[in-house]
C-alpha cells in the first residue's frame, strides 16, 4: 500500500499524499462531499492514513497507542487523520481520477459518550468502526473497475487491521443497492438502523440520515 497498488489500465491507487488536495477536493465534490479542513492540513503534512500505515508495519496495537495518546492530550479527535483513508486512483498521465474517503465516526463516539460508556472502551469502539463517507470516480474512467478496487482495497486495509464494521450510507432512490450487493454488502432497507450491541457489546446504534440506506460489511 505505501508504494501504492497497480490496476489494469495504468492506474496506481494510493494513499492521498501532498500536492493532491485539490483533485482530491474536486472528485469528493462529485460525491457531494466538502473535504474539511483538517484533512487538507494532514494531506500536505503527510499525516492521512499515517498511524495504519504504521500499524500495517508493526502491528495494530498501533491504533490504540494513537488513541490513547490523543486522549490523554485531551482530544481524541487528533488522532483522526491517522486513522483516515483517503484512497486515490491516479490514471497514467499521473492524474487524480478517483477517491475514497473512509474514517472512524464521530457519531460513535458521541453516543458513546452520552450512553455513559468509560473513554477507553468508546476507544476501542473507534478503534472497531470506519465509515465510507464517499466515493467518487470521473465519468471518463467509469465502467473500469476504479470504484471497485477503492471499496475492495479500503475493506482489506481496514480488516486487516482488525477494524469490525465498514459502513456507508447512499440515498434511497439513487439505485446503488444493487450496485452495493454485488460487492458483498448488506444494505439494510430504508430507515433501518445498524446495532452495536450484539457484536460491539456497545449499548448504541447507527441511525441513517433522512431519505438514506446503509450498506455495510461486518468481517
Amino acid at each position: 500500500m505505501a508504494q501504492g497498488l497497480p490496476l489494469p489500465g495504468g492506474v496506481l491507487l494510493r494513499m492521498a499524499r501532498p500536492g493532491d488536495t485539490a483533485e482530491v477536493s474536486r472528485l469528493l465534490a462529485m460525491a457531494g462531499l466538502h473535504l474539511p479542513s483538517y484533512l487538507a492540513e494532514a494531506i500536505d503534512n503527510q499525516d492521512i492514513g499515517s498511524t495504519l500505515m504504521h500499524a500495517l508495519e508493526s502491528g495494530k496495537d498501533q491504533i490504540l497507542t494513537a488513541l490513547a495518546t490523543a486522549a490523554h492530550r485531551g482530544d481524541p479527535n487528533l488522532a483522526m487523520p491517522g486513522l483516515t483513508a483517503l484512497l486515490v486512483a491516479e490514471n497514467a498521465r499521473h492524474r487524480a481520477c478517483g477517491a475514497l474517503l473512509a474514517l472512524p465516526p464521530a457519531a460513535v463516539m458521541a453516543q458513546a459518550t452520552s450512553a455513559g460508556i468509560p473513554v477507553q472502551f468508546a476507544l476501542v469502539g473507534t478503534a472497531a468502526i470506519v465509515k465510507i463517507n464517499g466515493i467518487a470516480v470521473e465519468e471518463s474512467n467509469r465502467s473500469k473497475g476504479i470504484g471497485t478496487a477503492l471499496l475492495g482495497t479500503c475493506l482489506q486495509l481496514y480488516f486487516q487491521l482488525d477494524y469490525l464494521l465498514a459502513y456507508g450510507q447512499f440515498r434511497a432512490d439513487s439505485g446503488l443497492e444493487t450496485y452495493y450487493r454485488r460487492l458483498g454488502f448488506d444494505v439494510l432497507a430504508h430507515g433501518e438502523g445498524i446495532s452495536l450491541n450484539e457484536r460491539l457489546a456497545m449499548p448504541i446504534g447507527l441511525t441513517p440520515e433522512s431519505g438514506e440506506r446503509f450498506f455495510l460489511r461486518w468481517r
